[in-house]
């Protein structure tokens, strides 16, 4: 989506379970995207989001500290500006003391997979 259709020169993608990884970059390669998307076997919250445009979390299998965790992680590392989407609401009051806040900016119905009636939610990381 971000090489697609956004621009986004470089996009990263985290997914712990390997044989999706290796899907991933296959329809990364089929489409000639192999120079701008690269799927990594890595946790999330290990990864680098230091120039993140656009953060999107599929996170309906999280617990809710790995949950607190990506939404600490998104506040202290993404740049200011960053787009970040979920399949379900941030708990944005447990992320008091941060320097950054991350502002809802929209809330929209979506088709996925697993669920065609599921809701993203638009935040923006900001000062």
């Amino acid at each position: 989506l971000g090489a697609l259709s956004l621009g986004y020169h470089k996009c990263v993608g985290y997914e712990i379970m390997p044989s999706q990884v290796e899907i991933s970059n296959q329809l990364s390669k089929s489409l000639q995207l192999e120079d701008k998307v690269e799927f990594l076997c890595e946790d999330a919250l290990r990864g680098s989001i230091t120039d993140a445009g656009l953060i999107w979390l599929n996170s309906y299998a999280w617990g809710p500290e790995a949950k607190k965790s990506i939404s600490s992680k998104i506040l202290q590392e993404a740049p200011e500006g960053s787009k970040v989407v979920s399949y379900e609401p941030l708990d944005v009051t447990a992320l008091d003391g941060c320097p950054k806040n991350l502002v809802l900016l929209n809330v929209f119905d979506i088709e996925a997979s697993w669920n065609p009636r599921s809701t993203a939610y638009v935040y923006s990381v900001s000062k």
